[in-house]
């Protein structure tokens, strides 16, 4: 048999794992194919590292009537689809239209802290109905999500956190990353890039960290990896050269104000890097010995690839699904108060090498809740899968 998939693009060859050629393509293209962030690859690609079925891949906007006659159920890896800002009215009549058995995990909610209340449009709320009528059960990045949805009256939600976090398939995940703490000096740290648009919650105070966190590409000859901003992906892409100096003013002013234009030009052209692929993003980020930053799916692609990963949250939906995952996290208060570039090294010691076998005991935990839905509802899961939820529990690092 065989089931759909969703995913976010199907055009430049894209497939589950993202772009599959990017010839001729500029970073405008890359975010339009990525839906504004190349890091939405990387839980369509753990999603679909779950499943041990035949597959076509579809879009939202596919003839439903195609994927009815071709497929036996609908697989949906979503994210923070439960925002003000975002109607998924068109979606919920896709997923009606279809009308299949919906396996849908990785829906969170875009608030500025846990706690807060949101309201959301009527097509999303028609989007959550329409999931839970053809479910067992669909799974949510943590409980503020969960509360949100339970009380809008929807049922069926589960804190399953996102399928992005179970690509690696090792038992002992967590004990193979604690285990580089310490070990090495951290000559080769990634930084993760972390510019938001204007009317993030913590505005001034997430770029006053990028400005300090920057001095790691300035002064510690860091790789800058970017998932959105168009200007940093555009000279990780090599068009650099396209790039007018009046834009570059303005990013200069926001991540080193005391750098002259060319210095700044040159910098960014020998340090950018994009990743518009999860299977080429996981193997390069193997040549760090860390990656840091505020970006949640480039966290959990420094995990999987069994690379150390200092997170820090920034909002609502990294902290709820940190939480869930039991990633450890620096606050963003906490991440000020480093007094210098050297010191951000300190932030890797918060994953203990005394705590990974829990962690690593929880990570297939998560699995085995996944997996008992995907039985539920008849959907099978892939043998690296089924390898990671079959593991005996860790009892030491």
């Amino acid at each position: 048999m065989t089931v759909a998939i969703l995913l976010i693009s199907t055009e430049a060859q894209s497939d589950y794992a993202g772009i599959g050629d990017t010839a001729g393509l500029n970073a405008s293209d890359v975010l339009k194919l990525s839906g504004v962030n190349v890091g939405n690859f990387a839980f369509k690609y753990g999603m679909r590292k779950l499943i041990g079925e035949d597959v076509i891949y579809t879009t939202y906007r596919t003839d439903p009537d195609y994927v009815r006659r071709n497929a036996r159920a609908l697989i949906v890896a979503e994210a923070n689809l439960v925002n003000p800002g975002i109607d998924y009215g068109a979606p919920a009549k896709f997923i009606e239209t279809v009308d299949l058995p919906t396996f849908c995990l990785g829906i969170g909610a875009q608030a500025g802290t846990m706690g807060d209340k949101i309201t959301i449009p009527a097509g999303t709320l028609d989007y959550l109905h329409a999931v839970s009528k053809r479910s067992a059960g669909f799974g949510v990045r943590g409980a503020y999500t969960k509360s949100i949805i339970d009380e809008l009256g929807v049922s069926g939600a589960q804190v399953l956190g996102c399928p992005s976090f179970f690509i690696n398939p090792s038992r002992t995940l967590w004990q193979d990353v604690a285990r580089k703490i310490g070990a090495e000096d951290f000559s080769s740290i990634a930084l993760m890039e972390g510019i938001y648009p204007t009317g993030h919650p913590h505005a001034e105070k997430v770029s006053e960290l990028e400005r300090r966190l920057f001095d790691l590409v300035r002064f510690r000859n860091s790789d800058y990896i970017t998932q959105a901003h168009p200007t940093i992906m555009a000279f990780a892409m090599g068009d650099g050269h396209m790039v007018e100096d009046s834009t570059l003013f303005h990013l200069r002013k926001r991540l080193a104000p005391g750098m002259r234009i060319p210095e700044f030009r040159e910098l960014l052209a020998a340090r950018s890097r994009v990743h518009v692929r999860i299977d080429h993003w996981i193997r390069d980020v193997r040549r760090y010995q860390a990656v840091i930053g505020t970006r949640i799916h480039g966290t959990i692609m420094a995990l999987q690839a069994e690379r150390p990963a200092a997170m820090i949250s920034h909002d609502s939906r990294t902290s709820e699904l940190c939480e869930t995952l039991q990633i450890p996290v620096t606050s963003l208060d906490q991440a000020m108060e480093v007094p210098s570039v050297g010191k951000f090294d300190r932030l890797f010691e918060k994953i203990a090498k005394n705590t990974a076998a829990q962690r690593d005991d929880h990570r297939i935990e998560l699995g085995r809740k996944i997996r008992n839905l995907m039985n539920e509802m008849e959907i099978p899961a892939s043998p690296a899968f089924n390898a990671l939820c079959d593991g005996a529990p860790s009892t030491a690092v």
